[in-house]
């Protein structure tokens, strides 16, 4: 949830700060919703890989397809 609510603020602020009078602003937000999103991204293929680690048909399907 930290990294979605990151990536939205920096959204958020993206949309308000245009590039042609905030054009630093502007860039720096952009990173900031990017790195946002990859960090929500990362955490939840942790929280799948996770949930799914005992899940003994999930091990099998990746064993036969390998």
């Amino acid at each position: 949830m930290l990294g979605s609510f990151i990536g939205g603020l920096g959204l958020l602020l993206l949309s308000i700060l245009d590039t042609k009078r905030h054009s630093s602003a502007h860039r720096a937000f952009l990173l900031v919703f990017i790195i946002g999103v990859a960090l929500s991204a990362i955490f939840t293929i942790l929280e799948v890989s996770v949930r799914y680690r005992g899940n003994r048909l999930y091990l099998i399907s990746i064993s036969t397809v390998g």
